[in-house]
């Protein structure tokens, strides 16, 4: 059914209508919404504040170029430089012999004033007499060859060596990557990175693995600052086994401790203690220990 034209401009006119009255009423709005503005603005003083920012930068545009030369602070004067003795004529003073008190200063400056000759770092025997440290140190060849701690292989069940753990427990190829297809949906859902949620599955069959990242059923892992009891199980364990691989196998023997921990605390307090030698570390001037392999 169609409409006559009459209808349509009937139409027209009304939608012309309309939107002459939206038109006339936005402006209506604008003017009195820009009144509410500028009598905001006179009641906080702002344009009285803009004119007086203006007057001097009006003032300087105006200024002739003489007259802001005029205006501007007169330069300093140079100090007079010194000429040279050579530069005078007169004879250099003979080069004295480097005295004893001389050498003396210098060998009792402390380490942050001066380096090791030529070099910017140092095995940890050259460190310790560089420093005057003493320490009863724990020689170390950088590896562990203990187990897991013998009552936490009794309470979880783990085999008595790493090949009996690994053959009991599905065997297979060893490999560093992460088996995604091996982590539970229920570990997925707590929100764990794959290579936590995966080490977490490990703890019979590559117990190194899972101590890395976790500590032993039951047990809370510890925070912060290690306490003395720690530190002490931690020099007793690295003096009966060795130090410096297999950290989760290490840190089965520190409860409450995981694997990244201890070697952390390796890293940045026992190497630059010098409490283990290991010859895969320098230390800089100022004791911090970076791996050399």
């Amino acid at each position: 059914m169609g409409y006559s034209a009459v209808a349509i401009d009937d139409c027209k006119r009304q939608v012309e209508g309309c939107t002459a009255r939206i038109q006339r009423f936005a402006r209506e709005e604008r003017f009195e919404r820009m009144q509410r503005n500028a009598a905001k603005l006179q009641q906080l003083a702002v344009q009285q504040r803009l004119i007086d920012l203006q007057e001097p930068v009006t003032s300087a545009i105006h200024m002739s170029k003489s007259q802001q030369r005029r205006s501007k602070a007169p330069a300093q004067q140079r100090p007079a430089v010194r000429t040279s003795a050579r530069v005078r004529g007169i004879a250099a003073d003979p080069i004295q012999p480097l005295t004893t008190g001389t050498a003396n200063a210098i060998d009792t400056m402390q380490p942050e004033e001066v380096g090791p000759s030529g070099r910017d770092m140092m095995t940890q025997q050259e460190y310790m007499q560089y420093t005057g440290m003493q320490a009863d140190s724990i020689a170390s060849d950088g590896h562990f060859t203990g187990w897991v701690n013998a009552a936490v292989c009794q309470q979880c069940g783990i085999a008595n060596s790493a090949s009996d753990a690994w053959s009991q427990n599905a065997g297979g190829k060893f490999s560093f990557k992460v088996d995604k297809s091996a982590i539970p949906a229920s570990l997925k859902a707590q929100g764990w990175s794959n290579a936590r949620a995966f080490s977490a599955t490990q703890l019979k069959q590559n117990p190194n693995t899972f101590f890395y990242r976790n500590v032993a059923p039951g047990e809370v892992q510890a925070f912060g600052d290690w306490s003395e009891d720690e530190h002490k199980l931690f020099l007793e364990t690295a003096k009966k086994y060795g130090v410096g691989d297999k950290w989760g196998l290490f840190a089965s023997n520190i409860p409450q401790r995981v694997g990244y921990q201890c070697s952390a605390y390796y890293r940045d307090v026992i190497i630059p203690a010098c409490l283990v030698l290991d010859a895969r570390f320098k230390l800089s001037a100022q004791g911090k220990a970076v791996f050399q392999g």
